[in-house]
């Protein structure tokens, strides 16, 4: 199994290659778990790791969690006693003047059906190469009761890309004993190292399958930082609940409305890159990366912020 095709930065896939970086089995099947492949080929290639890989433990917690997703792809797709309908709904990312950033999905509901295939041939029919999302959502039966929670809007929903392939899943038709329940010691949600070829003062965009508006992220993780976090987890890993959520860099993104947010993404869904002339965003993106690293100074960050919020084109 080639690892690297569930790797989504190219900028990383290099650096794992330049530097021979060799993960261990359990590190492989938390790649493959969250990257942004389609559902099915993620199950394929941990069910091939699974059966391959020598470690027993591991192996039963693939098992344990395959058996899962195919049950709830199963139940998903079964709509045989017409008690629930398929809602899609496309993309349509608009300007949310609260957060000043673009919400990836607008509420607009464009057909209701009573089989799963159809509503996807629909979809992808439709959707003029945009990702969507179907809701599988109780109608005749209203009262239902799943995992003694009360139906009152979606009972599963699933994520799609812009070929009809499923990419995620959410579900709560399942009885509370056959749930899949993730621990810091799963390869679902445990703390593995990860690759970090990026160093303060970068400028990435963040990879995702659900948005067309790029996030521009300035790195503030230096590599010392970095070393110095795994150090520290490595030394109290007994001691403390270090999990998935732990492989991150810090970032500074910039808002449509001139701010700065701090926020925190795994290096794996990164990619270095090089702003245009063309991009409103270039010169005080560059400014802030300088600042970050001490080339530059807060009244010259401040100076081309005040530009880009007025609207105006500016040069460095």
């Amino acid at each position: 199994m080639d690892i690297l095709n569930a790797i989504p930065s190219n900028y990383v896939r290099e650096y794992i290659k330049n530097n021979n970086w060799q993960f261990s089995d359990i590190q492989k099947a938390s790649i493959v778990y969250h990257s942004l492949l389609p559902l099915t080929q993620r199950i394929s290639m941990l069910d091939k790791l699974g059966q391959e890989t020598g470690d027993k433990d591991l192996s039963e917690q693939i098992r344990a969690y395959l058996t899962y997703i195919n049950k709830a792809l199963s139940v998903f797709s079964d709509n045989t006693d017409r008690r629930f309908i398929y809602r899609v709904i496309f993309m349509e990312e608009e300007y949310n003047e609260k957060t000043g950033f673009y919400d990836e999905w607008s509420n607009c509901y464009d057909g209701c059906f009573l089989n799963l295939d159809n509503v996807v041939k629909f979809a992808a029919d439709r959707n003029n190469k945009c990702i969507f999302k179907i809701k599988k959502c109780a109608v005749f039966d209203e009262s239902a009761d799943y995992n003694n929670r009360l139906i009152k809007s979606a009972v599963s929903t699933a994520w799609y890309n812009v070929n009809g392939e499923i990419v995620e899943l959410w579900e709560n038709e399942l009885p509370q004993n056959e749930q899949y329940i993730e621990d810091r010691n799963n390869f679902t949600f445990m703390y593995a190292d990860m690759p970090n070829p990026f160093e303060l003062g970068d400028i990435t965009a963040e990879i995702s399958p659900y948005r067309q508006n790029r996030k521009i992220h300035i790195i503030n993780t230096s590599q010392k930082a970095w070393s110095d976090d795994k150090e520290h987890i490595k030394n109290s890993m007994d001691k403390a609940g270090w999990d998935y959520s732990d492989i991150q860099v810090t970032t500074s993104c910039l808002r449509a409305d001139g701010v700065f947010v701090h926020e925190h993404i795994n290096p794996l869904f990164l990619e270095k890159i090089d702003l245009p002339d063309s991009d409103p965003r270039q010169a005080v993106i560059e400014v802030a990366a300088s600042t970050v690293c001490g080339r530059s100074s807060l009244d010259w960050l401040q100076y081309y912020l005040d530009k880009y919020k007025l609207g105006e084109k500016c040069h460095i």
